[in-house]
């Protein structure tokens, strides 16, 4: 497997925050979680709270995870993020979010 620099700019507090918030997240509406081609796919179920707190997250996301490719779909059954990353990101991607291949 390639090897990518696996790094967050968040700071540690930052860190515990954001940790907080996706468990929030996932403790309210996670149907699933699966693995797919380097990386993970999130369900959830819909809703308008759940997905604004989706949006808002995959944002911070982005800005300070880059090593990751953040993908957020919202349809009337579902809201789904899938995260993916090269090389090694993949598994570092599915311990973070505790799905098993």
């Amino acid at each position: 497997m390639g090897r990518i620099e696996i790094a967050c700019t968040l700071d540690t507090g930052e860190r515990a925050a954001r940790g907080g918030e996706w468990q929030e997240v996932v403790t309210a509406g996670l149907e699933d979680r699966g693995c797919i081609p380097g990386g993970v796919r999130l369900r959830f179920r819909p809703g308008a709270a759940t997905t604004h707190q989706l949006v808002d997250l995959v944002a911070g996301e982005r800005d300070c995870c880059g090593w990751a490719s953040w993908t957020l779909t919202s349809a009337a059954d579902a809201t789904v993020v899938e995260v993916t990353a090269p090389g090694d990101g993949a598994g570092a991607l599915q311990a973070l979010f505790e799905v098993t291949s």
